[in-house]
C-alpha cells in the first residue's frame, strides 16, 4: 500500500508500473551470440597497449544495454571486447575510448576494485546455466575473481590471472591472459570449436550504472540463464591433471634470556631433545597433490600442511566477546571446490578444522550431479560456542586430543533450475590415550524450487546427535524454509523462518546456537518515476528471534531509499524493537529473572559517487538498546 500510494503522488502508478516489470519479464530473450574467438598468430604481450595484429582479426563486442539502476541506453563513448587463444591463454581485449566523464581506476590491492570502473567477463564454461566464473578487472589491470557454484559460489575464490591495462584521457585499454589451467572446461574432442555462456558488463561508478552484453535483468536469481553464447573456444586438452607440491618450512626460535641475555632455542617440538630433535623442530616438510578425475571432477590430498604463505587473517578487536568472529577461508586446500559443500543448513565452516595434521577432499560435478568429501584429523581443535542448556566439546574435551572430521555433501539437479540435496558430517575427539571425548553425526537435506523465473522456495532440515557417551546422545533438530521474490523493477519479497530445538548442534559449521526460534518477512517496491529521480523503494520488514527461555529480540519497522541521477542514493528508516534478556542465577546458572527494553529506532543515509576521486558516504541512526553487560537499557 505505501508503495502504490507513493507512485500515485509521483506521477507513476504502482499498478503501471508492475505491469510494465511483468512484461519486461515475460517477454522471451533471444540467445544473443558473440563473435568467434580468433586464433593468436603470433605472441600477445599483456601490456594493455592492444597493438598486436591479432587483436584486429577478432571481431569486437560492442552493443551493451544499461540495465542498472534502470534499463536504458548504450554507455557513453565506445566499448569493444575482443577475443583472442593460443595453446596457453585465453586473451581479453578491451578497449574503451571517447568517455566523456573522468576514469577511475586506482592502484588497489586485489579485489578491492569496487569503487573503479570495471568491465566484467562472466563465463559459463560447461553450458549448465549454474556454474562457472565471475572475474572483473579496472583500468589499471587490478583483479576480482569469484567461481560460481551450482547454487552457491565461492567469494573467496583467487585464482591466476595475467592482465595490463592503460588509463587514457578518454577511456582505457586492457590485455587478459586466462590461463586455461585456471579453468575447468569439458573434455576437448580433437579440434572441435566449444561453445561458452558469456556475460559482459561495465561498470561507470560516477553515473552510478551497469551496462551488459546481452541484455540483461537487475538481480536475476539465475544469472548464466542470461548468457549469450560465446562460439570457437579451443581450449587445449588435458594431461592426467596430476599436481604434485613438496615444499619444507624451516622454523627457529629463539629468546634471551632475562638474566644473562643470552639467546637460548625455543624447542618446538616437547616430545624431542638433543641434535636429533634440534633437525626436527626446525624442519617440517608437507606435501601437496591434486589429481583432476574428470574435467570437473578432482581429488585432493595434503600431509602436514603448512598455511604460513596464505594471507594473514584481518585482526579483529575483541570488544564483544557474546560474539564469535568469522573468518574466511584462505587456505588453498579447502578453498578450492568450497562451493561444492555449501548448503542451506551452514553445515561445513571449513576452519572449524584448525591444524590438520592431514587432509583428503574429492569435489566436482559431473552432468547433473555434484560431490563434495572431505575427511581431515586436526591437531589442535577449538573448544565449540555452546549454551547452558546443550553443552557442547569443552575446553577439557579438546586438550591434548585429536579431532577426526568428515563432511560429505551430493546433490543434484531438479525442477528446472533447482536442485535436491544431502549433507553428512561427523567429528569425533580423540585423546592422545585413544580414549573418545566426544562425537557429533548430523544429516542434512535441503531443496530449491524455482515456482517461476523469480520466485525461489527453499527447504532445509538437519538433524544432529551429539554427546561423549556412545549410548546416551543428544538429539535435536533444524528445520526452515525462505520463500524469495529476487527484488529488480517492482516487486521483492523475502519470507523465512527457522526453529532449533534445544538439543541442536552444528559443530563442524560456524555457530552453535540451539532452542530458538528466528523468522523474517519482508516486502519492498522498487518503481521508476518521471524525472531525475531513477528509481524509489519503500519497504516494511518484520524480523525477530525467540529463545525458549523467554529471551527475545523481535523488531518492525519500514524504509524508503531513493537514488537520483544514478550517483546519490538516500535512504530514511525507523521502526521498533522489544528486547528481553534472562538475569541468571550463578547458582542454577538459569535465568530467573527477565530484563525487558522497548527499543526504538531510525536513521538516514546518503552516498555519492563524484567525479574521478570522491567518493561520500554518511549515516546515523538513533536506537535504544540493551546494555547486556550491565543488562540494563541504554
Amino acid at each position: 500500500m505505501v508503495a502504490l500510494l507513493l507512485a500515485g503522488l509521483l506521477g507513476c502508478p504502482g499498478a503501471e508500473a508492475a505491469e510494465r516489470a511483468s512484461r519486461q519479464e515475460a517477454v522471451p530473450q533471444e540467445r544473443a551470440r558473440a563473435p568467434s574467438v580468433a586464433d593468436a598468430t603470433g605472441p600477445i604481450t599483456l601490456d594493455g597497449v592492444m597493438d598486436e595484429p591479432d587483436w584486429q582479426l577478432a571481431e569486437p563486442v560492442t552493443d551493451f544495454v544499461r540495465f542498472q539502476p534502470v534499463a536504458g541506453d548504450a554507455p557513453p563513448g565506445r566499448t569493444e571486447v575482443r577475443f583472442l587463444q593460443d595453446d596457453r591463454f585465453l586473451y581479453v581485449g578491451v578497449r574503451i575510448t571517447e568517455a566523456d566523464y573522468p576514469i577511475r581506476a586506482r592502484i588497489s590491492r586485489r579485489e578491492d576494485i569496487n569503487a573503479d570502473d570495471q568491465v566484467g567477463i562472466y563465463l559459463d564454461t560447461f553450458r549448465d546455466e549454474r556454474t562457472g566464473y565471475i572475474f572483473y578487472f579496472n583500468g589499471r589491470g587490478i583483479q576480482q575473481d569469484i567461481r560460481v557454484g551450482p547454487g552457491f559460489s565461492s567469494f573467496d575464490w583467487n585464482t591466476v590471472l595475467r592482465t595490463g591495462g592503460q588509463v587514457h584521457e578518454d577511456g582505457f585499454t586492457l590485455e587478459l591472459g586466462i590461463p586455461w589451467r585456471s579453468l575447468k572446461y569439458p573434455k576437448t574432442d580433437g579440434d572441435a570449436a566449444q561453445t561458452w555462456g558469456l556475460i559482459l558488463t561495465r561498470k561507470i561508478p560516477s553515473e552510478g550504472a551497469k551496462y551488459s552484453f546481452p541484455v540483461t535483468q537487475r538481480n536475476h536469481p539465475r544469472l548464466f540463464t542470461q548468457a549469450a553464447e560465446l562460439p570457437g573456444v579451443r581450449p587445449p586438452p588435458r594431461g592426467s591433471g596430476l599436481e604434485i607440491t613438496p615444499s619444507i618450512t624451516v622454523i627457529q626460535q629463539a629468546s634471551r634470556h632475562p638474566e644473562t641475555d643470552a639467546l637460548e632455542w625455543i624447542d618446538l617440538n616437547p616430545q624431542t631433545d638433543g641434535a636429533t630433535g634440534r633437525w626436527l623442530r626446525v624442519i617440517r616438510p608437507s606435501l601437496d597433490t591434486r589429481l583432476g578425475i574428470t574435467p570437473n571432477m578432482g581429488l585432493a590430498a595434503t600431509i602436514n600442511p603448512d598455511f604460513s604463505q596464505v594471507d594473514q587473517d584481518p585482526t579483529f578487536i575483541d570488544l564483544n566477546q557474546r560474539f564469535a568472529f568469522f573468518y574466511a577461508e584462505r587456505r588453498p586446500f579447502f578453498l578450492d571446490g568450497s562451493e561444492y559443500f555449501a548448503d542451506h543448513n551452514a553445515t561445513f565452516y571449513s576452519r572449524s578444522i584448525v591444524d590438520p595434521l592431514y587432509g583428503v577432499k574429492l569435489s566436482g560435478r559431473a552432468g547433473p550431479w555434484s560431490v563434495g568429501a572431505v575427511h581431515g584429523l586436526d591437531r589442535n581443535p577449538y573448544a565449540s560456542v555452546h549454551e547452558r542448556e546443550t553443552p557442547g566439546f569443552t575446553e577439557d574435551d579438546v586438550a591434548d586430543a585429536w579431532a577426526a572430521t568428515e563432511v560429505a555433501r551430493m546433490r543434484v539437479d531438479a525442477f528446472g533450475e533447482g536442485f535436491i540435496g544431502g549433507t553428512f558430517a561427523d567429528k569425533r575427539i580423540i585423546g592422545r590415550d585413544q580414549t573418545q571425548r566426544g562425537s557429533y553425526t548430523s544429516l542434512g537435506a535441503d531443496a530449491r524450487v524455482p515456482l517461476s523465473e523469480r520466485w525461489n522456495l527453499d527447504l532445509r532440515n538437519q538433524q544432529s546427535l551429539t554427546g561423549d557417551d556412545p549410548k546416551a546422545l543428544m538429539w535435536g533438530q533444524d528445520v526452515g524454509f525462505a520463500l524469495n521474490r529476487a527484488s529488480g523493477i517492482g516487486w521483492g519479497t523475502t519470507l523465512s523462518a527457522s526453529d532449533k530445538t534445544l538439543g541442536f548442534r552444528r559443530e563442524t559449521g560456524f555457530l552453535n546456537q540451539s532452542g530458538l526460534t528466528n523468522f523474517n518477512a519482508q516486502v519492498d517496491y522498487t518503481f521508476e518515476p518521471e524525472g531525475g529521480i531513477d528509481t524509489i523503494t519503500p519497504s516494511v520488514q518484520t524480523s525477530g528471534q525467540v529463545e525458549r527461555n523467554g529471551e527475545h529480540q523481535v523488531w518492525a519497522g519500514g524504509s524508503v531509499g531513493t537514488r537520483i541521477n544514478g550517483i546519490h542514493y538516500l535512504e530514511g528508516w525507523g521502526g521498533v524493537g522489544r528486547l528481553a534478556e534472562g538475569i541468571e542465577n550463578p547458582e542454577t546458572g538459569r535465568s530467573e529473572a527477565m530484563v525487558r527494553v522497548d527499543a526504538p529506532y531510525g536513521g538516514a543515509s546518503y552516498g555519492a559517487e563524484l567525479g574521478r576521486v570522491v567518493a561520500l558516504s554518511g549515516w546515523f541512526e538513533v536506537q535504544r538498546v540493551l546494555d547486556f553487560a550491565n543488562l540494563a537499557p541504554a
